[in-house]
């Protein structure tokens, strides 16, 4: 009997995460629009790939792109109470972000880490928020 696999719209998530981890831009670029429509399948995808475009837009330089994707997707994971990735998504537009943003941000992101016992991620955002910067760490 000959093993068969079955691929959902589950995978395409860690797909995309694997690429965004081997900064394989060009082909994450690829794996978008199939991810895009295999999200009816599976909530959580689309925050994904809007993560993976944010990201994108961070790799080429585009902070406009990138700040759109981004805060869409930390929108769609607080829809569905993804709040570990949401904070996550809270740090990283907290340094591409204004400087009046970037505190309130980062405070989010505290909380968040806080209430799920988050240790090492608490201890991060809070170093960040004694060293709130003037200026956005990337400049638009």
């Amino acid at each position: 009997m000959k093993e068969g696999r079955t691929y959902g719209p589950q995978h395409y998530a860690q797909l995309l995460e694997a690429l965004i981890a081997l900064e394989d831009w060009d082909r994450l670029r690829d794996h978008l629009p199939i991810a895009r429509a295999a999200a009816s399948g599976n909530a959580t995808l689309l925050p994904f790939a809007d993560r993976a475009e944010g990201l994108l837009g961070l790799a080429a330089r585009d902070i406009g792109a990138a700040t759109t994707s981004l805060r869409r997707a930390r929108d769609g994971f607080d829809r569905l109470g993804v709040v570990f990735e949401s904070a996550q998504l809270a740090e990283l537009l907290a340094s591409i972000e204004m400087p009046e943003s970037r505190q309130h941000l980062l405070e989010d992101a505290a909380q968040t880490y806080e209430r799920l016992g988050a240790v090492p991620h608490l201890a991060r955002v809070r170093v960040e928020l004694t060293s709130v910067p003037i200026q956005p760490v990337l400049e638009q």
